[in-house]
């Protein structure tokens, strides 16, 4: 099996893979918990936001956001009252929000995140002339309340709900505003540019709490605060033409911030291969203030428009190839990229038993890196050959499943494959193992219905599944085929009724305990 070398290269690897994924994500992001109640106040006097959009047929007091109930189910629901200055407040929208995750350190790229996501809403309705709200449920759970009104900070509320609740009470404090201008780098107002005022205090991408606007066409725009948190707000700014900025620890209040755009860039270029133009490449240029795509046209040209300066991360995919990247851009440079790919390698396999004979059938998985990555899969003939082309030139890791034999994990260093060369490799193949005895609990009881599977983190990136047993009878017994007989293994327990789990069992070689083998876990 693979070494724990081999596998922290396969997982370096397997990171570039998923390194466009992040920022493609939506955290679901939820505002900040209720603020403290404070004495009564008349509000400040802020910029005025505008009324909030009228209701809908989705916005009706008794029906914003009512979920499809199952058959034989009653709706559950939250009722309260909205207040601001110890008087109820009519026409403030309530929303409710997914609960609060735990608390984590937050990176920049996880800020950004956070500033394109959108609040996963789940419901809303209006308070009525005396305050009063009702927002039906999708089900018991954790959840978070807001309310908001022009003029008023939005004040929020955590919520435990096995059943339907009333009597609950938000409480909207006085707001303090930022509010200001977004301008171009040549001083004029851009409209319709969208705002996100965070507050990552609470420490998670998924509890920021977020407040959003747009400019109007003078570019003017405001915020309704409550007070400014430790460590300030991040203003992030993202012009209709996608040009976007970013300005952090900003104190409230404030009423002529300027938010200056900066100039534009370009970034264009060709991609080639020693034969010809590479078309439909799908490319992913990703940095501090988004992420752009583009594709390559029949003469391998792409071009980037309006992005603003910084260090930016190019991928390149092309069918069963990828190429990676970094680039640093100027503000308002036209830059230029040409990259000439070099040509791929090819990848022999030959697979034997103990005895020289070729096994057929085997599925094969080759995964390379260098300068890029690429992944190709096959299955051997009849005299156990297989031929692999299209490969990255550099390392590369392969993974062999053949019935009858155990799983094999192989290695290769940087060296192996080289640009425009084959590499070839003979590899034998050793007879599978099994593994038979009882699932217990802590009690010592048998556990029925769990499976037992062979684990390992390699594998499980390549998306490969390794052998696993039938559900564990009534006495708990199973039986585990397809092992390498001199392996220390890591097993995966998978309960019909529960979360999977892993179990490192020090020193399990299947050649050695074939039957009796008693596992304990926990329930």
């Amino acid at each position: 099996m693979s070494s724990t070398r081999a596998t922290s290269l396969l997982l370096a690897c397997l990171a570039a893979f998923g390194a466009a994924v992040w920022l493609l994500l939506d955290d679901g992001a939820a505002p900040i918990p209720e603020t403290p109640d404070r004495s009564p106040r008349q509000p400040a006097t802020v910029p005025d936001l505008g009324p909030l959009p009228a209701p809908g047929p989705a916005d009706a007091a008794d029906s914003v956001g009512r979920p499809e109930t199952p058959e034989g189910e009653a709706q559950l629901w939250l009722e309260g009252r909205v207040f601001a200055a110890a008087q109820p407040l009519a026409d403030a929208r309530v929303e409710l929000l997914p609960a609060l995750l735990p608390v984590r350190p937050v990176t920049p790229s996880e800020l950004f995140r956070a500033a394109l996501s959108e609040t996963n809403v789940l419901a809303g309705a209006r308070s009525d002339p005396r305050g009063n709200f009702r927002i039906a449920l999708p089900g018991p759970g954790r959840y978070q309340l807001s309310a908001q009104s022009p003029g008023w900070a939005t004040a929020f509320l955590d919520v435990a709900a096995e059943s339907s609740l009333a009597g609950l009470r938000l409480k909207l404090a006085a707001a303090q505003g930022i509010a200001g201008v977004v301008l171009d780098a040549a001083g004029q107002p851009v409209a319709d540019a969208r705002l996100q005022l965070l507050d990552f205090d609470f420490g998670s991408p998924a509890n920021v709490a977020r407040l959003s606007t747009r400019s109007d066409a003078q570019g003017r725009f405001a915020f309704a605060v409550v007070e400014t948190p430790a460590m300030g707000y991040v203003l992030w700014a993202h012009a209709p033409d996608g040009r976007s900025t970013a300005l952090d620890r900003l104190q409230a209040p404030q009423s002529e911030l300027q938010v200056l755009l900066p100039p534009a860039g370009s970034l264009r270029g060709r991609l080639r291969l020693p034969e010809g133009p590479v078309e439909e490449a799908e490319l992913l240029l990703l940095g501090e203030h988004g992420a752009r795509h583009a594709r390559s046209d029949p003469a391998g040209d792409y071009v980037f428009e309006n992005l603003s300066a910084g260090i930016w991360q190019l991928r390149i995919d092309m069918q069963s190839r990828s190429w990676e990247g970094e680039l640093e851009l100027v503000a308002g440079q036209a830059a230029r990229f040409d990259l000439l790919l070099e040509a791929a390698a090819a990848f022999e396999l030959k697979l034997v038993d103990p005895a020289g004979a070729g096994v057929a059938g085997a599925r094969v998985a080759a995964l390379s890196w260098g300068s890029g990555s690429s992944r190709q899969d096959g299955h051997s003939d009849a005299v156990g050959g297989l031929r692999l082309d299209g490969l990255t030139p550099g390392a590369v890791g392969v993974y062999i499943l053949a019935p009858g034999f155990a799983p094999t994990s192989i290695h290769l260093p940087d060296s192996t494959l080289v640009s425009g060369k084959t590499a070839r490799l003979r590899q034998e193949l050793q007879p599978a193992a099994s593994l038979q005895g009882r699932l217990l609990d802590e009690a010592g009881e048998p556990w029925e219905g769990a499976v037992l599977r062979m684990y390992d983190e390699g594998w499980e990136l390549m998306q490969l599944e390794l052998p696993a047993s039938l559900p564990s009878d009534a006495q708990g017994g199973f039986v585990l085929e397809g092992l390498p007989a001199d392996a220390e293994l890591e097993l995966r327990f998978e309960p019909a009724d529960g979360p999977a789990r892993t179990v490192l069992v020090p020193g399990l070689k299947p050649a050695e305990r074939r039957i009796g083998f008693e596992l304990q876990v926990r329930r």
